[in-house]
């Protein structure tokens, strides 16, 4: 196991704006300080861009007729040089104990660390600032992520059908009673019913009296036949009479005799003993004095028209009622296995979120650095100037940038943005920490490419 170790010296000769420049650090931190354009991040990048990978040509050299040259010595007191050509062929070496020898990928790793770009981090947008995270820890979570995406696009679909079809259950009135469609029916039945048991009754009672006033009728007729025939009978024994005495006076008056006077007296007599006939009795004297037949009228049939659309209305409630249910029982199956399959998601999203933060965990992530959708927290706050001050933010990525630091623990960055409490705070950090800053410090007055090592 190697010791930690940090950089001793570093120099830059023929690369970009950098004729040459040599600064001694002897492990303590340094501020390289310049203008625009002089040579800071050259001169502090060059090499460990080189280990970590990034290669270049020979647009890189000052001059292009000589060879470029980067070295760094560790206090460990080993050498990693790096040499460009004019024809751009690139050399990493490694001087130990004074022999020089090709930088193996193992001598490489131990210099080298993945390189956490606070400036970059610091000013990127939080989405950015996440996905660099993950690639910093080497948190491979993008299958997580998109699966999480879609199941929470899922989720807020099943919510809002679910939301949508729960007010329109709300909305159905199933608990209003069936309106009893029978017992009206059986209302009007009896109305009915009742009228025409009436009807009945007095189409009986008027058959009844049809028949004594019929019988009456007929025996007053036959009185009034007999009537009528006695006095024809009474007329014609009158005449007859009347005749006979009429003829007997005229023999009379003709020849006297006794017996014959006798006779007619007699017959006279029994003629005074005749009735006078009387006028003949009429069917309409009869019919004046039975009176015309009248019947006992029917009453007015009931009015039936509201029970009967009461009825009707009874139906159609009961029909929208039953449609109702219906619908409101196919509904709520719908919303149930709606409920079935949201809870299906929850628990795929809540997995997904398990192994999402089981992953987070095991990368080693500082105490305090959560992960929403598109943002990343620090102890609840989002991870940028709004929220957190200059140094709080730097110390944060000097912590998040320690975390992969192997046995090589220097960092560097831009301090052009801090202030000089800040920066104190950010060197105390450090110091407490092991770790050797490398700090860009711009010159305002555009001076040329200097150190400055921080004793205290």
């Amino acid at each position: 196991m190697h010791m930690s170790t940090k950089v001793k010296r570093s120099y830059v000769k023929n690369i970009k704006s950098i004729e040459e420049f040599e600064a001694t650090f002897n492990g303590m931190s340094a501020y390289i300080v310049a203008g625009n354009g002089k040579g800071k991040t050259t001169f502090l990048r060059i090499l460990f861009d080189r280990i970590n990978g990034e290669t270049n040509n020979a647009n890189i050299l000052r001059r292009k007729d000589e060879n470029g040259i980067a070295e760094i010595e560790f206090t460990d007191n080993n050498i990693l040089r790096y040499t460009i050509t004019p024809d751009g062929k690139e050399k990493l070496s490694f001087i130990y104990n004074g022999i020089e020898v090709k930088a193996t990928k193992e001598i490489l790793e131990r210099y080298s660390s993945n390189v956490f770009n606070i400036d970059r981090f610091i000013n990127a947008q939080p989405k950015e600032k996440q996905e660099l995270l993950y690639k910093y820890f080497n948190i491979d979570i993008q299958e997580e992520k998109k699966a999480l995406k879609d199941l929470i696009s899922e989720r807020r679909l099943f919510k809002n059908i679910i939301e949508e079809k729960g007010n329109v259950l709300k909305n159905i009135n199933i608990h209003q009673r069936e309106i009893n469609v029978d017992e009206l029916i059986k209302q009007r039945d009896s109305i009915l019913q009742d009228y025409e048991n009436k009807v009945n009754e007095i189409n009986a009672q008027n058959k009844k009296n049809k028949e004594k006033y019929d019988q009456d009728f007929n025996k007053l007729f036959e009185q009034m036949l007999r009537y009528n025939d006695q006095q024809d009978v009474n007329r014609n024994k009158q005449e007859y009479i009347s005749n006979a005495i009429i003829y007997l006076n005229k023999f009379l008056e003709l020849e006297t005799n006794d017996r014959i006077r006798a006779i007619v007296e007699e017959i006279t007599d029994i003629f005074k003993t005749i009735p006078d006939p009387k006028e003949k009795k009429t069917i309409e004297q009869l019919k004046s004095y039975l009176g015309e037949f009248k019947e006992i009228p029917l009453p007015p049939k009931p009015d039936v028209s509201k029970i009967e659309k009461d009825i009707e209305e009874a139906k159609a409630f009961n029909m929208s009622l039953e449609k109702s249910k219906y619908q409101y029982e196919t509904l709520k199956q719908e919303y149930d296995k709606l409920i079935v399959e949201l809870n299906k998601t929850e628990d795929k999203i809540k997995a997904i979120e398990a192994l999402i933060a089981s992953k987070l965990k095991s990368a080693n992530i500082p105490e305090g650095i959560t992960f929403e959708e598109d943002t990343v927290l620090y102890k609840g706050y989002e991870i940028s100037r709004k929220y957190l001050s200059q140094s709080e933010l730097y110390i944060l990525a000097l912590k998040i940038g320690s975390m992969n630091l192997k046995e090589l623990r220097t960092m560097y960055f831009d301090c052009s943005t801090l202030d000089k409490n800040s920066m104190a705070e950010i060197l105390d950090f450090a110091v407490k920490n092991d770790l050797q800053l490398l700090i860009e410090k711009p010159d305002y007055e555009s001076g040329e490419l200097h150190y400055e090592v921080i004793t205290n």
